[in-house]
């Protein structure tokens, strides 16, 4: 995979990277991690709240919400928001890229 997170260069790595380039903080670290923790990796589905993010960082939902938004910025994640889709309910979730 040639990504951030593929086989041949691992996401810590990349995200190690990042902190030194000044491009992200420790903290924006934490967060993908935390997130990562919760990716299915038989489908790569990863669809956390954010309130449960927050929870496990024991950070408040902004904070939360702004470190997804660096990361999107940086390219670390895709966000696709969730709603009805085929009148089922659907999650928003993240991608890893």
């Amino acid at each position: 995979m040639n990504n951030f997170f593929g086989t041949d260069r691992p996401y810590h790595v990349a995200l190690m990277k990042a902190i030194s380039d000044g491009i992200i903080k420790d903290e924006h670290a934490t967060t993908i991690s935390t997130m990562l923790y919760f990716r299915d990796s038989a489908t790569g589905r990863c669809n956390p709240s954010v309130r449960k993010i927050a929870e496990i960082k024991s950070r408040s939902e902004s904070t939360i919400k702004r470190h997804i938004k660096t990361l999107k910025n940086a390219g670390f994640i895709k966000y696709i928001k969730g709603g009805i889709i085929d009148k089922k309910h659907e999650t928003n979730r993240y991608v890893f890229t």
